[in-house]
């Protein structure tokens, strides 16, 4: 029977979902049949071999995507997961993997370059500098849903239209990153993760099996 992977999101204003539909095209194109939802749209995990979920950080993590993990981590804990999260930045410490008490080791993490932002005081992070961390943006998903270990996370720059923005993002965004509103993202290392990523979900698919 053919492999068959969930690509399950959650959007803010449509650029992730485009993200989740790029990466949805790669696995297909490899000839992998996909399966893209929303995460709103999913009551069941059951029948997917593998799962990529995705969100946008803007107040950290979708709240809904970390409530979809958690709640169904007793079924995602038992085949190979990636997340993929679209951001506005993220500081450039050098780390490649999460610090701390976590309980995580051996996460493939990608860092899309155009996302890196060098701090200016690698010693003495601002508030901002820490809040666009590795650790800030990982470390509370990894605590909620401990029994799911993903086996990639891929970091995006995404998309900013301060129109289609709560006004609380709003707020937050404008005050936190001060960026222009454009589209971010670079397509290139998108697909250039979902290439890797397919066959590496499909293999350890085979060892959460045995």
């Amino acid at each position: 029977m053919p492999k068959q992977i969930l690509v399950a999101f959650e959007t803010n204003a449509g650029s992730t979902q485009e993200v989740a539909g790029a990466i949805a095209d790669t696995f297909s194109s490899g000839g992998t049949k996909v399966d893209v939802r929303r995460l709103s749209d999913i009551s069941d995990v059951g029948g997917y071999d593998a799962a990529v979920i995705g969100a946008p950080m803007i107040i950290g993590w979708h709240r809904r995507a970390v409530k979809f993990i958690r709640r169904h981590q007793e079924h995602l804990k038992r085949i190979p997961v990636a997340y993929f999260m679209t951001a506005l930045s993220l500081t450039d410490s050098g780390l490649h993997t999460v610090e701390g008490n976590e309980g995580i080791s051996g996460i493939d993490i990608y860092r899309d370059p155009s996302l890196l932002k060098q701090p200016r005081n690698p010693d003495f992070l601002s508030f901002r500098e820490r809040r666009s961390s590795l650790r800030a943006y990982l470390a509370p998903v990894l605590k909620k849903a401990p029994l799911v270990k993903p086996v990639s996370i891929g970091l995006f720059a995404g998309k900013l239209d301060y129109r289609k923005l709560k006004f609380p993002q709003m707020v937050f965004v404008m005050l936190l990153f001060a960026e222009k509103p454009r589209d971010y993202r670079d397509w290139d290392h998108i697909r250039g993760w979902a290439t890797k990523l397919g066959p590496k979900l499909l293999t350890a698919s085979q060892t959460f099996e045995e």
